[in-house]
C-alpha cells in the first residue's frame, strides 16, 4: 500500500526555483512559506538599515512579502530569485521614506572604535555614544537614493554590478551615489568632530 503514495520531495532542499514554480502551479502556501522562512532575516536586515527603527523595518519588510505574493506569479524564471526580492524591497523601503519623510537610519556603531584606554571606560562610553550619534546625524542628511547606495556597499558588500540589477541604475550612477554619500559623511563627521 505504501508504494502506491507519490512520494514529494523534501520542500526544504527545494531551490528557490522550484518553490516559485510550485508556487505558480497551486501550492502558493507552502512554497510562499519557505521562501519567507528562508529570505526573512536578511530581508528585515536589508529594510531596517533603510528605515532606521525595528517598527517600521517589520512593516516594510511584510509590506516585501505581500508584493511578493503579488507578484510571484509575473516572476521571471530567468532572474535570480534573490535579486528579484532584494530590489522589491529596497524599492518598499525606499517608498516608505517617501511616504513618511523619515530621515532616520541605524547608527554605524562599526565605525566607531573605542579608545585604548580601559581606566577610561564610563568617558569611553559616553564619547562613542556621542560619536554614534553624530556619525546616525550625518546618515540622515543622505539622500534617499545615496543612503541605500550606501547601505548595499557598507553593510551588504554587494558589487556596483549586482546593486544595478536590483535597482536599475547604471553602475555609473550607483558609484557616484556611493562616492557622494562617502564625501558627505566625511565631511559632515569631520565639521561635526573639529567642534567638539
Amino acid at each position: 500500500m505504501l508504494d502506491n503514495i507519490k512520494k514529494l520531495p523534501s520542500r526544504q532542499g527545494l531551490s528557490d526555483l522550484e518553490l516559485v514554480r510550485r508556487f505558480k502551479q497551486g501550492d502558493r502556501d507552502l512554497a510562499f512559506d519557505q521562501l519567507v522562512r528562508r529570505y526573512q532575516e536578511r530581508i528585515y536586515w536589508t529594510v531596517r538599515r533603510i528605515v532606521g527603527s525595528h517598527e517600521d523595518a517589520d512593516d516594510v519588510a511584510q509590506e516585501t512579502f505581500v508584493t511578493m505574493w503579488q507578484k510571484l506569479d509575473s516572476f521571471r524564471e530567468d532572474a535570480n530569485f534573490f535579486t528579484w526580492l532584494y530590489r522589491v524591497s529596497v524599492n518598499a523601503a525606499l517608498g516608505h521614506l517617501r511616504r513618511s519623510k523619515m530621515k532616520r537610519f541605524v547608527s554605524l556603531e562599526t565605525l566607531v572604535q573605542p579608545f585604548e584606554d580601559p581606566d577610561m571606560q564610563s568617558d569611553r562610553n559616553m564619547l562613542n555614544d556621542e560619536r554614534i550619534s553624530a556619525v546616525e546625524q550625518a546618515i540622515q542628511a543622505l539622500p534617499p537614493q545615496q543612503r541605500v547606495v550606501f547601505c548595499m556597499r557598507y553593510y551588504d558588500g554587494l558589487k556596483y554590478e549586482e546593486i544595478s540589477v536590483m535597482l536599475g541604475k547604471s553602475t555609473g550612477t550607483l558609484k557616484a551615489n556611493y562616492h557622494h554619500a562617502i564625501k558627505k559623511l566625511e565631511q559632515a563627521l569631520k565639521d561635526e568632530f573639529a567642534q567638539t
